[in-house]
């Protein structure tokens, strides 16, 4: 489980809180003329942040460093996967707001959440500074890229099997051979899941990956798509996987901490690969590592994280295989080109939607796929409150898809390639 903060860093004197804004809803533009966002989902950017954050607040916060923050209202428009320093003087004054902690026995949210924080009706004007202008510095960024001349080692030969586990808002997928999983990728769960949930999910999954050491891939460093690593011990992971490959992201205090966690286990076997630059008016994605019949890809760099994510693709026998973690069609379209030869190729293909079928982006991307009834769109997503998978998605899949398949409804999803 996570480690304890034993000793705790002192914080300097006036110095910032720095917290990382890992996503939020967004309410609209009321409140003559401010923006207003029902829910921030905020961690710390290190240990002194947490540290200062308690002393000046009086609020303690476990061995958690997440914090659900509700009712904000802000003159900016706020940016995910950003840097902001924290108004504390505000949270000093607990007329302001309830707050509610988090105990590791709540049913939702005790995957990763310490406590909420939730603002009392009253003036915009006493909420405006709560946070920032984001900060512009890369001082948390997971560290320097290990070599990845390895990767290609410890991919598998083949894949005959996709399955997409159903873990509600999250992903997990999983690239089978002759029964044995090869590749995880992306082993996370929902944002509000509790940590009973996380942890029966893994025991279902871990005795099996004991068996076989399948290489864990993360697509990026969204809470959703590795939160189960937060409660899996250092031992359980030595003994499921052979390593780890990571994009090389900016991230919050969580993810910080779970890296050192992957890199104290693998050591050499924990790859980071660095964000390329952006070649072309548009962002797109590279190829940096393949097997036989295997391809990984990783997105240029965005300010957006999604699209510097990693992607697999997998040529199957029967049937080729995209998995795409959160990125755009345009970056979908460009693995298509690359690897399915032909625009008229009639191969069927099992497509893991981006994004839990959210709006597609560019909409007039075209894809190189002729409508097969053997090929199937499956979208990882459960109870939601962004209207996923989007109705116009539904309908842009429909005409390259035969079967269109949802966990919510459907439950895990296998399918063999």
């Amino acid at each position: 489980m996570r480690p304890r903060r034993n000793n705790p860093i002192k914080p300097e004197m006036n110095e910032e809180c720095l917290v990382w804004l890992e996503g939020y809803k967004y309410e609209g533009y009321k409140y003559e003329g401010y923006h207003k966002y029902s829910e921030l989902y905020v961690d710390f950017s290190n240990e002194r942040d947490i540290e200062l954050f308690k002393s000046e607040t009086g609020i303690e916060i476990g061995d958690k460093s997440f914090l659900l923050i509700k009712n904000i209202t802000s003159e900016h428009i706020l940016r995910r996967d950003s840097y902001y320093s924290l108004n504390l003087e505000i949270l000093k004054e607990k007329k302001n707001y309830l707050y509610r902690p988090i105990n590791n026995d709540d049913e939702e949210m005790s995957a990763i959440f310490a406590g909420v924080i939730e603002f009392k009706n009253q003036s915009t004007s006493e909420l405006l500074n709560f946070l920032s202008k984001p900060h512009r510095h890369e001082t948390s960024s997971l560290s320097k890229t290990t070599s990845i001349d390895k990767i290609s080692d410890l991919l598998p030969n083949e894949i005959d099997k996709v399955k997409v586990l159903n873990v509600l808002q999250g992903n997990w997928n999983e690239l089978k051979y002759n029964e044995q999983v090869k590749i995880v990728y992306d082993i996370g769960g929902c944002l509000y899941s509790s940590m009973n949930n996380n942890v029966q999910r893994w025991k279902q999954c871990g005795d099996k990956y004991s068996l076989y050491k399948p290489i864990l891939v993360i697509s990026h460093w969204d809470v959703d798509h590795y939160i189960t690593l937060v409660d899996i011990s250092e031992d359980e992971l030595k003994n499921s996987f052979s390593g780890v490959i990571c994009p090389n992201h900016k991230a919050g205090h969580m993810a910080t901490q779970t890296w050192e966690k992957l890199k104290r286990v693998f050591n050499h076997n924990a790859i980071k690969i660095d964000i390329p630059s952006r070649k072309s008016k548009y962002v797109l994605n590279e190829l940096f590592s393949e097997g036989d019949k295997i391809w990984l890809y990783i997105g240029e760099k965005n300010s957006n994280r999604n699209l510097s994510g990693i992607q697999v693709f997998v040529e199957g026998e029967y049937k080729d295989c995209l998995l795409t973690g959160d990125c755009n069609y345009r970056q979908v379209e460009n693995i298509l080109n690359l690897n399915r030869q032909s625009a008229n190729s009639t191969k069927p293909i099992a497509f893991v939607v981006p994004h839990h079928g959210t709006e597609v982006y560019p909409s007039n991307v075209q894809l190189t796929l002729n409508k097969n009834s053997n090929s199937v769109a499956i979208i990882s997503v459960g109870k939601n409150n962004y209207g996923h998978p989007s109705n116009n998605t539904i309908k842009y899949l429909s005409p390259y898809f035969g079967n269109i398949k949802k966990t919510d409804n459907d439950g895990d999803v296998e399918d063999r390639l």
